[in-house]
């Protein structure tokens, strides 16, 4: 949201950092949980704008997503994995 600056600087570069070493940044599922929540009840983003915002993120070659089903299962909602969506 860049609503920190400096953390936003900061992460921007830590990510350049890791795309530079072709290092991968693996993100549990429970932080993009996380951070879906927090843009719609926080920050008061429509799930379009949020889906999209983390997409961008999922393109990137450094971002990596893990899953885990069990924090899925909270949502109470339908949920896919990257494999199941593509096959």
């Amino acid at each position: 949201m860049r609503d920190d600056e400096e953390q936003y600087r900061d992460t921007l570069h830590a990510l350049m950092i890791l795309e530079q070493r072709h290092e991968p940044c693996y993100v549990p599922d429970v932080v993009w949980i996380e951070a879906c929540w927090v843009l719609q009840k926080i920050y008061k983003l429509d799930k379009r704008s949020i889906s999209k915002a983390l997409m961008n993120l999922l393109h990137t070659e450094v971002i990596v997503l893990t899953w885990n089903a069990k924090d899925f299962d909270k949502l109470k909602c339908k949920w896919l994995t990257p494999p199941k969506i593509i096959s």
